[in-house]
């Protein structure tokens, strides 16, 4: 929709335009080609610097993951060794019952033997006695039958 405007108004509005145009024009010179250039060889060193920071991290990702999973086989490995340790040491702690058991065993063997050498002994003195009373008991019968 375009309206009728004055000569003046015209001009005026033109000279407005061109008073913000040529403010524009200060606030954002005209680029230098060289600082343009300038810039483009560092936002090409940027990209490239990006590629590699990139390349670097997916690199420490991979390392990341492995070192993860060494993590996991390590905590595997050492419960395993903790299972393999604790049922060591139960055994440990059944040999030293068994142990303990077995040195009951011997000396309860111990006194059984000597109890049975004593018993041996006594009972073979019984059996000397034994025999000399029959042979006095042999002598006296021959004695009374005589």
């Amino acid at each position: 929709m375009l309206k009728d405007v004055s000569e003046e108004e015209a001009l005026r509005t033109a000279g407005e335009l061109t008073f913000r145009l040529a403010a524009i024009y200060t606030k954002f010179p005209r680029p230098d080609r060289s600082r343009m250039e300038s810039l483009e060889q560092e936002l090409g060193a940027a990209k490239t610097e990006l590629r590699e920071v990139k390349a670097s991290a997916s690199d420490l990702k991979t390392q990341f993951d492995r070192l993860n999973g060494l993590k996991a086989e390590h905590a595997k490995c050492a419960g395993l060794l903790k299972a393999a340790d604790d049922r060591a040491r139960e055994e440990q702690t059944k040999a030293k019952e068994a142990a303990e058991e077995l040195r009951k065993l011997q000396r309860r063997f111990d006194d059984l033997t000597l109890e049975h050498l004593a018993v041996s002994g006594s009972a073979a003195d019984w059996l000397k006695k034994a025999k000399e009373y029959q042979a006095e008991l042999r002598v006296a019968d021959e004695q009374v039958f005589a």
